[in-house]
């Protein structure tokens, strides 16, 4: 059963018309206090004392704070701070002292919770139908908004795409008082750039170590049989690595596109046979990808990609094959393991220790990286220690959109994390800017298959955004901590591979051969009707009948999902 919930918090008398809908939706009243009324199924809950409130979902204590059960009262007098700061986990917690009512969002949690004012209070919920059958409501489009999220590359705010429907973000905390309602932050990337203890390169390889193997292990555990998805690149291998100590019973998909580029297979052969993990090998078909239906269709926000319907009917016909009750996959890896191909981590080290040799050594490691010269490097690194804010500019994406999008929707693309701290430094500000992107990857999928991001653990973040920028890159490599983390788990095929396997030969069939029914379903589409698209531009790109080159047709692909989710509203 998929894991549902909705509040009701309150500024006035119960309204019996939600407890009615509830119901019929097969939700149990768990909680019925003044303000605050919770009904819940198929998840997990730990009441709070004194019907105070209640945790919803999977609630883990944090490895390296010893923390124990949470505390009623430590929850009410640090008004949730306790939870973020001793625990971590897939949950959301509710709770009132009287005065105010408060809810909180794990951080990176992949538990969504949006939320829409009512009769002067709020409701909550765990998905959109809930909250439409709780409101009797059909929200619509906010293209200001839509606009926005294609300009700003999926930057992802608390104003969702349709009118009326916000969401809470993970670390933070939605805040109802009588004059009003409000958000704080609890948790914020940046707390963790600066660590109070500065371990050395082994010591932070070990802990990486220990903490994947935790964390993941505390995700397998409600688990008979985890599907691995393993392309045989080191995150998903990592990913099987620490499953495979957990003990959790595991098989691993691997999955082809029909082209040498997409084809990893003799990567996830080695590391199943080395792991002991069953492998199964599936091809990704086409005439799984309907273009007029988004994957993303239940959600406020058009967040899916072209061919995440042929890799999600993969996964679940799999799954269903083998009976898994649930599918793990290293969806974003690179990311948590600070993937960069920039002079940033020189830039760190330079205004961390000064010009000297370990400095020359890193534009080495970098320079052989982004296969460049040296001096090129050096001179990126200098200028970006000292001659530029350390602010990650975040480049927006206009192409096929109208010039009224790039006037105004730009300004709305803004993210809570993009602005740097007084004393941040560049390599730091560029990976907290890859954690962002993340948060697109972690959304609650409907259907009784669970589908997880296990690396996105808020304990394994907050050690890899201390791991200093530079020791992420080393003769070439990127990823290089975590490499050292697992080289002898893993065979070393895959510790030292740099090469990296893509969908795209997928997405170029895909654009190939359904390139006339994307003309007819953007051209004359909700998008350009609401002077979203440049339709002139994109007219001229689609006539273009050669063999696909560049990625303009990946971004014709996206925009075709977006139109699809429109349509739906």
């Amino acid at each position: 059963m998929t894991p549902r919930f909705l509040a009701n918090i309150r500024a006035s008398s119960p309204d019996d018309r939600i407890a009615a809908r509830m119901k019929d939706a097969g939700l149990a009243c768990i909680l019925d206090s003044d303000r605050l009324q919770v009904f819940a199924g198929g998840i997990e809950m730990c009441p709070l004392e004194n019907d105070a409130g209640v945790i919803l979902g999977m609630l883990h204590p944090h490895p390296l704070r010893n923390a124990g059960p949470p505390d009623t009262r430590t929850i009410l007098v640090t008004k949730g701070r306790c939870l973020t700061a001793s625990h971590w986990g897939n949950y959301v917690a509710l709770w009132s002292d009287g005065a105010e009512v408060r809810a909180l969002r794990a951080p990176f949690g992949d538990q969504d919770v949006f939320y829409s004012a009512h009769r002067g209070g709020v409701v909550i919920a765990s998905d959109l139908a809930l909250l439409e059958a709780a409101l009797q409501a059909r929200f619509t489009c906010a293209w200001t908004h839509v606009a926005a999220h294609l300009a700003g590359r999926g930057l992802r705010g608390a104003d969702t795409c349709l009118a009326g429907v916000r969401e809470l973000l993970g670390g933070e905390c939605l805040v109802a008082r009588p004059d009003g309602l409000g958000t704080e932050t609890l948790w914020s990337p940046w707390d963790f750039t600066q660590p109070e203890r500065v371990l050395t390169i082994e010591e932070n390889a070990h802990r990486l170590r220990e903490l994947a193997d935790t964390c993941i292990a505390a995700r397998a555990a409600p688990f008979e049989h985890v599907l691995i998805m393993l392309s045989g690149g080191l995150d998903s291998s990592i990913l099987a690595a620490s499953a495979a100590k957990s003990g959790a019973r595991l098989s691993a998909l691997t999955f082809t596109t029909g082209d040498p580029s997409g084809d990893e297979r003799r990567y996830a052969e080695t590391v199943s046979a080395h792991l002991g993990i069953p492998l199964v090998s599936a091809n990704l078909a086409l005439n799984a990808v309907d273009i007029s239906r988004s994957a993303a269709a239940h959600l406020p926000r058009p967040i899916a990609r072209a061919f995440a319907q042929a890799i999600r009917a993969c996964k679940r016909e799999t799954a269903s094959g083998i009976g898994a009750d649930a599918v793990f996959d290293g969806g974003g890896g690179d990311n948590l393991f600070c993937s960069l191909q920039s002079a940033a981590p020189l830039a760190d080290r330079l205004r961390t220790r000064g010009i000297g040799p370990s400095v020359w050594r890193t534009a080495l490691d970098i320079a052989e990286l982004a296969e460049s010269n040296v001096l090129t490097v050096a001179a990126h690194g200098i200028a970006r220690a000292w001659f530029r804010p350390p602010d990650y500019r975040w480049q927006p994406d206009f192409r096929f959109l109208s010039d009224d999008v790039e006037r105004t929707a730009s300004a709305l693309a803004t993210h809570r994390w993009l602005k740097a701290p007084r004393g941040a430094l560049p390599g730091r500000a560029a990976h907290v800017a890859l954690m962002i992107a993340v948060e697109n990857l972690i959304e609650t999928w409907p259907g009784p298959l669970p589908e997880l991001a296990p690396l996105m653990a808020q304990p394994l973040i907050e050690h890899c955004l201390g791991i200093p920028s530079w020791e992420w890159v080393h003769a070439g490599h990127n990823r290089w901590a975590a490499r050292q983390a697992f080289a002898e788990r893993l065979p070393r095929m895959i510790t030292v591979r740099r090469s990296k396997g893509t969908p795209d030969s997928f997405s170029a069939a895909l654009y190939e051969t359904r390139r006339s029914t994307l003309s007819e379903f953007l051209l004359d589409g909700v998008l350009v009707r609401e002077s979203i698209l440049d339709r002139a531009a994109l007219e001229y790109t689609l006539r273009d009948t050669t063999p696909v080159k560049g990625h303009d047709h990946l971004r014709i692909l996206a925009l075709a999902d977006v139109e699809a989710w429109a349509r739906g509203f």
